[in-house]
């Protein structure tokens, strides 16, 4: 694990009962942060919220996936840029990153540590994310 690079997250991606929180606990345990706040699942809290939003950007949900393949350029750039906007916002930080990491002023370009995050909506939204 010593040569991912520490600003690149490790997304989990995959369908509900796939081994998945599996993957996720075991990667913690080798010190992968996952973020502040999970759920019963081992899925951040924080980026079920923004998978969400993409999601309804395009009248989509988890249980009512579409495509992002067929979004005109324009769209994906008003997308892209908003979300910038909520990562870089230290209130965001916070909620990811939690308040203890907050005052160390990290960013998620700036990990000190290898980080990622599970959400199975990634599946839909991975795109996005590269």
């Amino acid at each position: 694990m010593d040569n991912i690079k520490n600003n690149i997250p490790v997304i989990i991606t995959g369908m509900h009962r796939s081994g998945t929180s599996l993957l996720s606990k075991i990667l913690m345990n080798q010190g992968v942060f996952m973020g502040s706040k999970l759920d019963s699942n081992s899925e951040s809290i924080f980026f079920q919220r923004i998978n969400k939003w993409i999601l309804s950007c395009i009248g989509s949900s988890w249980d009512n996936p579409r495509t992002l393949k067929d979004l005109e350029n324009e769209d994906i750039d008003v997308i892209t840029n908003r979300l910038n906007k909520v990562l870089n916002s230290r209130f965001s930080k916070s909620l990811f990153l939690g308040k203890k990491n907050l005052l160390y002023n990290k960013s998620f370009n700036k990990m000190d540590t290898i980080w990622g995050w599970k959400d199975p909506v990634n599946t839909f939204t991975l795109s996005i994310w590269k």
